[in-house]
C-alpha cells in the first residue's frame, strides 16, 4: 500500500537498490545504522538533484547532491544512489536503512506548495481528512521540518506543531484546520506558510473504504 522498509550494505559506488513497490516513491529517508550520518532524504518536491536532511533545518541543497543520488530520479523498480556518507558508503561497513512511499489516493499523499504569506493560509487538498502531516522548507536553510497530528489536541483551534530535528516542546500556535479533504492554513510562519516553496508529506485518519477492509473518509 505506498510504503516500504529496506535495508541494505553500502558499496560505496553509484548503484541501485529495489524499493518493493508497485510505484515510483515520491518521498525516501535513509539512515546509516552503524555509523553516526545524518538523516538524507529525497522527495519528489525537488527531485534527485538535491538533498534535505531530517535531522537538520537545511534548504533542498545543490552542494554535493550528486553524491546523494547520483542524479538519478527513482524509478518503478529502484532507487539510485551515489557515493556519499549518508546514502552508500562502503568505509566502516556502513549499512543502511531507507523507508520509502508513494501516494496513494484515500491513504496518504506527497508534494508539494507555495505558500501566501499570509494569515489566510493555502488549502491543501488531499482527498481525505488527514491524521498527521509533515512539512518543510524547503527554500530556507534555518526552519526545522514540522509535524501537525490530530491527536495532541484533538480539535481545530488547537493543532500546535513538533520539530523532529531538535528537542524542543511543541510550539502552542494555532497553524491551521484538519478538514475533510485536506488542510486549510490558519497562519503566517517561515515554518508552514511564507511565499517559500514547501514539501509535505500527509497521512490519511481513516483509509478509504477500498483500502484495508476500511472505512470512508467520514467521521
Amino acid at each position: 500500500q505506498g510504503f516500504s522498509i529496506i535495508s541494505y550494505n553500502g558499496t560505496g559506488s553509484n548503484g541501485t537498490w529495489p524499493h518493493g513497490l508497485l510505484e515510483t516513491p515520491e518521498f525516501v529517508i535513509v539512515k546509516c545504522r552503524n555509523v553516526t550520518q545524518n538523516w538524507a532524504v529525497q522527495h519528489s518536491a525537488y527531485g534527485p538533484s538535491k538533498y534535505t536532511y531530517l535531522n537538520q533545518p537545511y534548504e533542498a541543497r545543490t552542494t554535493g547532491a550528486s553524491a546523494f543520488w547520483n542524479e538519478t530520479p527513482p524509478t518503478s523498480t529502484t532507487v539510485s544512489v551515489g557515493t556519499d556518507n549518508d546514502t552508500n558508503a562502503s568505509a566502516s561497513g556502513r549499512t543502511y536503512i531507507a523507508y520509502c512511499w508513494h501516494s496513494v489516493p484515500g491513504l496518504q499523499k506527497f508534494g508539494s506548495y507555495t505558500g501566501l504569506n499570509d494569515a489566510n493560509g493555502p488549502f491543501l487538498e488531499f482527498g481525505f481528512r488527514p491524521a498527521i502531516l509533515m512539512i518543510k522548507n524547503i527554500s530556507s536553510n534555518s526552519t526545522e521540518w514540522t509535524i501537525l497530528d490530530n491527536r495532541r489536541d484533538g480539535y481545530n483551534g488547537g493543532n500546535n506543531i513538533l520539530f523532529p530535528s531538535v528537542n524542543n516542546a511543541e510550539n502552542v500556535t494555532q497553524y491551521g484546520d484538519f478538514v475533510a479533504n485536506g488542510w486549510k492554513f490558519r497562519i503566517n510562519s517561515s515554518y508552514v506558510n511564507s511565499t517559500d516553496t514547501f514539501l509535505y508529506a500527509a497521512w490519511a485518519e481513516t483509509p478509504a473504504s477500498n483500502l484495508f477492509g476500511g472505512q470512508s473518509n467520514a467521521r
